[in-house]
């Protein structure tokens, strides 16, 4: 199921979506006008809807855990992390996904687009003392943070022009990068 927020109205209800998957991330394209939703080890698909009601599913190379997905305006593209194999993929429109290899797998669950440093950065779950970042989302760089941490939720902020990260496995655990 899909639960929508629309406006200031915060009880608009469920919404069916084409299969019962394991969808682990979504986020919204202004320029294509479209949500895209990855899987999470439950089928080589993504979906993609202009408008949060309507959704249709569409074939990826592989089934490989894809768990986060986000939107860079400046490249056009969609980049999704998995947390089973060493690889991230990335699509102009939703629809058409190439798989680009990267260094490690370290259960990269996150990631988040900086407009400002037109730099991802991708955050791994609590496998290795490491984030990574791409200029293009092929690309990409590993790179040592203070240590290893079960990071759950991400951001960017322009303002500050860090990102920043919170912890569940330690109260006291917070990184900005």
């Amino acid at each position: 199921m899909i639960v929508k927020f629309i406006k200031n109205d915060y009880n608009r209800g469920e919404n069916s979506i084409p299969t019962n998957r394991n969808w682990a991330g979504i986020c919204w394209s202004p320029e294509l006008g479209i949500f895209c939703a990855t899987a999470n080890n439950s089928g080589a698909v993504v979906m993609t809807s202009p408008d949060g009601i309507n959704w249709t599913e569409h074939a990826i190379p592989n089934a490989r855990g894809w768990y986060n997905v986000c939107w860079s305006s400046e490249l056009g593209i969609f980049c999704s992390v998995n947390i089973n194999d060493a690889f991230v993929m990335t699509s102009p429109d939703g629809i058409t996904w190439t798989e680009r290899a990267i260094p490690h797998n370290y259960a990269w669950s996150y990631i988040c687009w900086s407009s400002e440093l037109r730099l991802f950065c991708a955050l791994n779950d609590y496998s290795a003392a490491v984030i990574m970042t791409s200029p293009d989302g092929i690309t990409w760089t590993e790179r040592a943070i203070p240590a290893i941490r079960a990071f759950k939720s991400f951001c960017w902020s322009p303002e500050l022009g860090i990102f920043c990260s919170v912890s569940s496995n330690n109260a006291s655990a917070l990184i900005s990068i």
